[in-house]
């Protein structure tokens, strides 16, 4: 009994060591700033004036539509009553969500829709100046571009409003989801910078 005792010690401390190294290679809860934050340097002239783009698109309204006769209607099909209350929803509709169905941060309103952060990650690591300047340091920080596989976090099949037809791609194909088509709607880019 004496010899297994040090040994069955001995094994405790190396799972300790080894869950507390684990641990400490997650990567860090990144914190979100909300839209707002972005539209101070997002909305100048020289910067695209992304956040006035953003404010007429779909995304900054995906809250308003949970309010819509057409939207209670597609939550029925969810057993839903509410949709703009229903995390079910929101998780889509609000970066407060962040892709779930629970509320992720209190910086962020749900009625924001969906905001900067939805597509390019929660920004406070990556919103000071020093950082968002350096390409390569702001995605360090956790800043994303957005791709595909984004979107279709929520243009799915899981939405109660999917199409699996709706789009026509360009090799003729029937698809729900169309990224080419879609960006085109949503598009901001940073002007190219004049050669002199």
């Amino acid at each position: 009994m004496r010899k297994i005792l040090p040994a069955f010690v001995g094994i405790a401390v190396v799972f300790v060591l080894a869950a507390v190294s684990l641990e400490e290679q997650k990567p860090p809860a990144r914190e979100y700033v909300g839209s707002k934050m972005c539209r101070i340097c997002h909305n100048a002239p020289a910067k695209g004036k992304m956040h006035d783009i953003w404010s007429k698109t779909k995304h900054a309204q995906a809250h308003q539509t949970l309010l819509t006769a057409e939207a209670k209607q597609a939550a029925k099909k969810l057993s839903i009553a509410e949709p703009a209350k229903s995390g079910i929803c929101l998780r889509c509709h609000a970066t407060a969500y962040g892709f779930t169905k629970d509320m992720v941060t209190k910086k962020v309103t749900a009625e924001e829709g969906v905001g900067c952060e939805s597509c390019h990650g929660a920004g406070k690591d990556f919103a000071k100046l020093d950082v968002m300047n350096v390409r390569e340091k702001a995605i360090a920080a956790g800043l994303v571009y957005p791709a595909k596989d984004i979107c279709t976090k929520c243009h799915n099949a899981e939405s109660p409003t999917w199409n699996p037809e709706r789009y026509t791609d360009k090799n003729a194909n029937k698809t729900g989801f169309d990224f080419d088509v879609l960006w085109k709607m949503i598009e901001h880019y940073l002007p190219k910078k004049e050669e002199g």
